[in-house]
Protein backbone atom coordinates (compact mmCIF):
# COMPACT_ATOMS: atom_id res chain seq x y z
CA UNK A 1 0.00 0.00 0.00
CA UNK A 2 1.46 3.44 -1.19
CA UNK A 3 1.23 6.40 0.80
CA UNK A 4 -0.29 8.79 -1.20
CA UNK A 5 0.39 12.23 0.98
CA UNK A 6 2.45 12.10 4.19
CA UNK A 7 0.27 15.03 6.08
CA UNK A 8 0.28 13.88 9.86
CA UNK A 9 3.44 12.22 9.47
CA UNK A 10 6.99 14.21 10.36
CA UNK A 11 8.70 14.16 7.54
CA UNK A 12 11.78 16.47 7.02
CA UNK A 13 13.80 16.75 3.73
CA UNK A 14 17.68 17.99 3.99
CA UNK A 15 18.93 19.42 0.76
CA UNK A 16 21.78 21.64 -0.58
CA UNK A 17 25.06 21.05 -2.18
CA UNK A 18 27.89 18.33 -0.97
CA UNK A 19 30.04 19.60 2.12
CA UNK A 20 26.96 22.41 2.58
CA UNK A 21 26.42 20.87 6.08
CA UNK A 22 23.56 18.46 5.70
CA UNK A 23 25.29 15.21 7.24
CA UNK A 24 26.03 17.38 10.42
CA UNK A 25 22.78 18.89 10.87
CA UNK A 26 21.20 15.53 10.58
CA UNK A 27 23.10 14.49 13.29
CA UNK A 28 23.03 17.45 15.48
CA UNK A 29 19.19 17.19 15.48
CA UNK A 30 19.02 13.57 15.69
CA UNK A 31 21.05 13.36 19.22
CA UNK A 32 18.31 16.47 20.45
CA UNK A 33 15.16 14.45 19.17
CA UNK A 34 16.42 11.19 20.56
CA UNK A 35 17.22 13.08 23.93
CA UNK A 36 13.76 13.98 24.16
CA UNK A 37 13.01 10.88 23.45
CA UNK A 38 11.78 10.67 20.06
CA UNK A 39 12.57 7.62 17.80
CA UNK A 40 13.76 8.96 14.18
CA UNK A 41 14.91 7.37 11.12
CA UNK A 42 17.26 8.76 8.16
CA UNK A 43 17.32 7.98 4.85
CA UNK A 44 20.11 8.99 2.93
CA UNK A 45 19.84 9.30 -1.20
CA UNK A 46 22.94 7.66 -2.52
CA UNK A 47 23.86 9.17 -6.39
CA UNK A 48 26.34 6.79 -7.09
CA UNK A 49 24.58 3.90 -9.95
CA UNK A 50 26.87 1.23 -8.62
CA UNK A 51 26.92 1.77 -4.70
CA UNK A 52 26.19 -1.08 -3.08
CA UNK A 53 26.26 -1.79 0.80
CA UNK A 54 26.80 -5.30 0.11
CA UNK A 55 30.00 -6.97 0.01
CA UNK A 56 30.65 -8.64 -3.39
CA UNK A 57 31.03 -12.62 -2.30
CA UNK A 58 29.16 -13.01 0.98
CA UNK A 59 25.88 -14.59 1.16
CA UNK A 60 23.78 -11.43 1.35
CA UNK A 61 25.19 -10.05 -2.09
CA UNK A 62 24.48 -13.69 -3.59
CA UNK A 63 20.75 -13.37 -2.46
CA UNK A 64 20.34 -10.47 -3.93
CA UNK A 65 21.84 -11.60 -7.17
CA UNK A 66 20.01 -14.37 -7.48
CA UNK A 67 16.89 -12.37 -7.89
CA UNK A 68 15.64 -11.41 -4.83
CA UNK A 69 13.49 -8.05 -3.90
CA UNK A 70 14.77 -7.21 -1.05
CA UNK A 71 17.35 -8.79 1.83
CA UNK A 72 17.32 -8.58 4.84
CA UNK A 73 19.83 -9.48 8.01
CA UNK A 74 20.34 -10.06 11.62
CA UNK A 75 23.53 -10.09 12.82
CA UNK A 76 24.50 -11.32 16.51
CA UNK A 77 25.66 -7.26 17.07
CA UNK A 78 22.05 -6.69 17.13
CA UNK A 79 22.54 -5.04 13.87
CA UNK A 80 19.22 -5.35 11.34
CA UNK A 81 18.92 -4.31 7.72
CA UNK A 82 17.25 -4.47 4.56
CA UNK A 83 18.48 -3.50 1.30
CA UNK A 84 17.08 -4.13 -2.46
CA UNK A 85 14.27 -2.72 -4.69
CA UNK A 86 11.53 -0.86 -2.22
CA UNK A 87 10.35 0.66 -5.19
CA UNK A 88 9.31 4.12 -4.26
CA UNK A 89 9.76 6.45 -1.56
CA UNK A 90 6.49 6.38 -0.43
CA UNK A 91 7.23 2.68 -0.12
CA UNK A 92 10.59 3.11 2.39
CA UNK A 93 8.99 6.05 4.55
CA UNK A 94 5.74 3.66 4.99
CA UNK A 95 8.30 1.20 6.31
CA UNK A 96 10.30 3.74 8.38
CA UNK A 97 6.81 4.80 9.81
CA UNK A 98 5.52 1.48 10.26
CA UNK A 99 8.99 0.92 12.85
CA UNK A 100 7.39 3.31 14.89
CA UNK A 101 9.66 6.35 14.12
CA UNK A 102 8.09 9.95 14.96
CA UNK A 103 9.91 11.76 12.90
CA UNK A 104 11.96 10.63 9.41
CA UNK A 105 14.98 13.17 7.68
CA UNK A 106 15.60 12.57 4.37
CA UNK A 107 19.12 13.92 2.68
CA UNK A 108 18.79 14.40 -0.14
CA UNK A 109 15.82 13.61 -2.48
CA UNK A 110 15.22 17.45 -3.89
CA UNK A 111 13.91 16.10 -7.43
CA UNK A 112 11.64 13.55 -5.34
CA UNK A 113 9.72 16.48 -3.08
CA UNK A 114 10.82 19.60 -4.04
CA UNK A 115 7.11 20.49 -4.80
CA UNK A 116 5.45 18.39 -2.05
CA UNK A 117 3.87 20.46 0.75
CA UNK A 118 3.51 17.18 2.78
CA UNK A 119 7.17 16.91 3.05
CA UNK A 120 8.83 19.82 5.31
CA UNK A 121 12.27 21.36 3.94
CA UNK A 122 15.56 22.51 5.59
CA UNK A 123 17.67 23.83 3.01
CA UNK A 124 21.72 23.89 3.94
CA UNK A 125 24.32 26.61 1.60
CA UNK A 126 27.52 27.73 1.74
CA UNK A 127 27.36 31.03 0.40
CA UNK A 128 24.41 33.91 0.10
CA UNK A 129 24.02 32.86 -3.86
CA UNK A 130 22.72 29.25 -3.02
CA UNK A 131 19.73 30.55 -1.08
CA UNK A 132 17.49 31.41 -4.00
CA UNK A 133 19.10 28.83 -6.36
CA UNK A 134 17.90 26.42 -3.87
CA UNK A 135 14.81 27.48 -2.47
CA UNK A 136 13.45 28.99 -5.98
CA UNK A 137 10.33 25.98 -6.64
CA UNK A 138 10.91 24.45 -3.19
CA UNK A 139 7.47 24.48 -0.65
CA UNK A 140 7.61 24.36 2.66
CA UNK A 141 10.67 25.20 3.64
CA UNK A 142 10.95 26.12 7.28
CA UNK A 143 14.74 26.37 7.81
CA UNK A 144 17.47 28.07 5.76
CA UNK A 145 21.21 27.16 7.73
CA UNK A 146 24.92 27.35 6.72
CA UNK A 147 27.58 26.01 8.68
CA UNK A 148 29.91 29.22 7.12
CA UNK A 149 27.52 32.31 6.73
CA UNK A 150 24.86 33.76 9.05
CA UNK A 151 22.14 36.66 8.45
CA UNK A 152 19.20 37.67 5.92
CA UNK A 153 17.20 34.90 7.18
CA UNK A 154 20.05 32.04 7.34
CA UNK A 155 21.09 30.50 10.88
CA UNK A 156 24.55 29.76 11.27
CA UNK A 157 25.81 26.20 12.38
CA UNK A 158 26.12 25.10 15.06
CA UNK A 159 25.60 28.42 16.75
CA UNK A 160 22.28 28.80 15.61
CA UNK A 161 21.36 25.20 15.86
CA UNK A 162 18.73 25.90 18.54
CA UNK A 163 16.68 27.70 16.30
CA UNK A 164 16.73 24.86 13.57
CA UNK A 165 15.71 22.43 16.19
CA UNK A 166 12.67 25.12 17.77
CA UNK A 167 11.26 25.31 13.92
CA UNK A 168 11.41 20.88 13.84
CA UNK A 169 9.79 20.70 17.29
CA UNK A 170 7.19 23.35 15.90
CA UNK A 171 6.97 21.22 12.77
CA UNK A 172 6.53 17.80 14.79
CA UNK A 173 4.08 19.26 16.86
CA UNK A 174 2.04 20.63 13.74
CA UNK A 175 1.91 17.42 12.56
CA UNK A 176 0.78 15.44 15.57
CA UNK A 177 -2.53 17.86 15.15
CA UNK A 178 -3.02 17.26 11.80
CA UNK A 179 -3.35 13.47 12.22
CA UNK A 180 -5.23 14.25 15.50
CA UNK A 181 -7.81 15.86 13.07
CA UNK A 182 -7.35 13.13 10.20
CA UNK A 183 -8.97 10.39 12.40
CA UNK A 184 -12.59 12.70 11.97
CA UNK A 185 -12.14 13.11 8.36
CA UNK A 186 -13.27 10.13 5.39
CA UNK A 187 -10.18 10.19 4.27
CA UNK A 188 -11.25 9.99 0.75
CA UNK A 189 -9.40 12.53 -0.69
CA UNK A 190 -12.77 13.66 -3.16
CA UNK A 191 -11.71 17.36 -3.40
CA UNK A 192 -14.88 18.13 -2.90
CA UNK A 193 -14.26 21.13 0.00
CA UNK A 194 -12.08 22.41 -2.65
CA UNK A 195 -8.41 20.94 -1.76
CA UNK A 196 -6.28 18.48 -2.94
CA UNK A 197 -6.78 15.83 -0.12
CA UNK A 198 -8.00 15.34 3.06
CA UNK A 199 -3.92 16.13 4.73
CA UNK A 200 -4.63 20.03 3.37
CA UNK A 201 -8.17 19.54 4.58
CA UNK A 202 -7.05 18.86 8.03
CA UNK A 203 -4.08 21.22 7.91
CA UNK A 204 -6.82 24.26 7.45
CA UNK A 205 -8.28 23.67 10.29
CA UNK A 206 -4.84 22.99 12.14
CA UNK A 207 -4.25 26.54 11.19
CA UNK A 208 -8.05 27.94 11.73
CA UNK A 209 -8.74 28.72 8.14
CA UNK A 210 -11.48 25.51 8.01
CA UNK A 211 -14.10 24.29 10.40
CA UNK A 212 -14.30 20.48 10.70
CA UNK A 213 -18.00 20.63 9.56
CA UNK A 214 -16.85 21.64 6.49
CA UNK A 215 -15.59 18.70 5.09
CA UNK A 216 -18.39 17.83 2.84
CA UNK A 217 -18.10 14.04 2.92
CA UNK A 218 -18.67 13.68 6.55
CA UNK A 219 -22.28 12.80 7.39
CA UNK A 220 -23.53 14.96 10.64
CA UNK A 221 -24.68 13.60 13.85
CA UNK A 222 -27.05 10.68 12.64
CA UNK A 223 -24.94 8.17 13.34
CA UNK A 224 -21.56 7.46 14.49
CA UNK A 225 -18.63 4.46 13.79
CA UNK A 226 -16.19 3.95 15.72
CA UNK A 227 -13.80 1.13 14.72
CA UNK A 228 -11.05 -0.16 17.33
CA UNK A 229 -10.94 3.25 18.91
CA UNK A 230 -10.95 5.57 15.69
CA UNK A 231 -14.12 7.01 14.27
CA UNK A 232 -15.07 6.66 10.87
CA UNK A 233 -16.11 9.08 8.74
CA UNK A 234 -19.36 8.63 6.64
CA UNK A 235 -20.67 10.43 4.61
CA UNK A 236 -24.83 11.67 4.58
CA UNK A 237 -26.45 8.98 2.58
CA UNK A 238 -24.45 5.76 4.55
CA UNK A 239 -25.40 7.69 8.02
CA UNK A 240 -28.57 7.62 7.30
CA UNK A 241 -28.91 4.81 5.91
CA UNK A 242 -27.33 3.06 9.57
CA UNK A 243 -29.23 5.08 11.66
CA UNK A 244 -32.62 4.03 10.07
CA UNK A 245 -31.76 0.73 9.82
CA UNK A 246 -30.39 0.44 13.72
CA UNK A 247 -33.61 1.90 15.36
CA UNK A 248 -36.13 -0.10 12.63
CA UNK A 249 -34.12 -3.34 14.34
CA UNK A 250 -34.03 -1.21 17.94
CA UNK A 251 -38.00 -0.96 17.70
CA UNK A 252 -38.35 -4.23 16.99
CA UNK A 253 -37.01 -5.25 20.37
CA UNK A 254 -38.80 -5.79 23.90
CA UNK A 255 -38.95 -2.70 25.94
CA UNK A 256 -36.89 -0.48 24.05
CA UNK A 257 -38.49 2.85 22.88
CA UNK A 258 -36.92 5.17 20.64
CA UNK A 259 -38.51 8.64 18.50
CA UNK A 260 -36.35 8.22 15.84
CA UNK A 261 -34.09 11.04 16.69
CA UNK A 262 -31.95 9.29 18.46
CA UNK A 263 -28.01 9.81 17.67
CA UNK A 264 -26.81 6.05 16.36
CA UNK A 265 -23.22 4.79 17.48
CA UNK A 266 -21.88 1.70 16.55
CA UNK A 267 -18.29 0.47 18.05
CA UNK A 268 -16.57 -2.26 16.89
CA UNK A 269 -13.62 -3.53 19.09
Amino acid sequence: MRIRYLYGYPVIAVLGYKNSGKTTLISLLVNSLRARGFKVGVIKHIADKYFTIDTPGTDTWKFKRCGSNVVGYVANSGEAGLYGDFGDLDMLLRFFLELGCGVVFLEGFSRWVRDRNDVAKIVCVRDFSEVSELTKGVVNVIAVCSPYISGNGVAKLPEQFDEVLTRVLKYIELQHKVREVLTQLPGLNCGKCGLQCCGEFALAVVRGLRKLEECKARGGSLAKVIVRDREIALNKFVSKLLHDIVLAILRNLKDVEVTGSECVEVTVR
